[in-house]
């Protein structure tokens, strides 16, 4: 008698798992870090910004008469709104069939477009580069890398190892710049790695060494406190991708979100024309930057 075997059988029924992994990278540590500000009011925003004057030799005559210096006004620093879209069409039909892992085509479609605008507006306030727009050009905000000019560095250490002492440097001029200490330290994954394994006598109090079975395990490090404050590590696909020989730091509180008024992430729904569901994720905003000599940037260190 012949066997009947399921290679031969036309009516079994697919087993597939229901649930959807999304092996995407959505981590967007810098957006998610700095905190939105109150709303933009106009495509051209602008903060104001001011400095104390330095510290100096300040010695008064005995009843002599004062010198009147012009005071300064703060000053205002500018960037505009870049609008980020994801459009989304799908037909009658596939909204209609039945899907695996998913009862509403739709809305799944929309999550995916919705993480998807969130990773292009990290990409935006890192590496964006200011234009004001016209009818044919888009607006485009100004990334945190392109306000830092105090202490962007791509010479001084060109082709070296990122080391416990080059970090520190950098922590140094932050401080010398600003006064202000410590903050956020963006990096891929090789600055990472470098400072995991090589920041360890540096700061050993944020590296603990486990010994198990006879094997010593090291933690990683995800904070390094130098002689200019404690720095949070934070790992950044956008910079292993585009940047990844430089470490940026920034300090949140200077840092800041903030959206067109009524252009929060939403999403929009266009009247169908044709057998077809369409419309669209987007989002209206800028960077703020309230002080960018509380940031510094590393270029040009070596990446193996």
């Amino acid at each position: 008698m012949g066997n009947f075997y399921s290679y031969d059988s036309a009516v079994r029924v697919e087993d597939v798992n229901p649930i959807i992994t999304n092996v995407s990278i959505v981590e967007t540590p810098f957006v998610s870090n700095i905190g939105v500000a109150p709303a933009a009011t106009d495509t051209e925003h602008k903060v104001l910004t001011d400095t104390i004057e330095a510290s100096g030799d300040n010695a008064r005559i005995e009843g002599s008469d004062p010198t009147y210096p012009n005071p300064s006004d703060p000053s205002k620093v500018s960037n505009f709104t870049q609008i980020l879209s994801k459009p989304l069409q799908i037909t009658l039909t596939k909204l209609n069939i039945t899907h695996h892992g998913m009862a509403d085509n739709w809305s799944y479609q929309k999550v995916k477009k919705t993480m998807a605008l969130k990773k292009d507006l990290e990409h935006a306030c890192l590496f964006g580069t200011i234009a004001s727009g016209t009818g044919s050009a888009a607006r485009r905000m100004k990334g945190l890398i392109s306000f830092i000019a105090s202490y962007k560095d791509g010479s001084s250490y060109s082709g070296q190892r990122l080391s416990p002492s080059i970090f520190d440097a950098l922590a140094q001029q932050i401080w010398t710049q600003s006064r202000i200490r410590g903050g956020v330290a963006l990096v891929g994954a090789y600055q990472k790695r470098r400072i995991s394994e090589n920041f360890a006598s540096f700061d050993s109090a944020n590296r603990r060494d486990i010994v198990i079975g006879g094997r010593t395990l090291s933690l990683p490090i995800d904070t390094i406190v130098t002689d200019f404050g404690t720095y949070e590590i934070q790992l950044s696909h956008e910079m292993n991708s585009v940047v990844p020989s430089a470490v940026v730091t920034y300090q949140p509180d200077y840092v800041k979100l903030a959206y067109l008024q009524g252009s929060e992430p939403r999403a929009h729904e266009y009247a169908p024309t044709g057998l077809s569901k369409k419309g669209e994720v987007w989002l209206e905003g800028t960077l703020e930057v309230h002080n960018e000599a509380t940031s510094g940037m590393l270029l040009n260190l070596a990446t193996a």
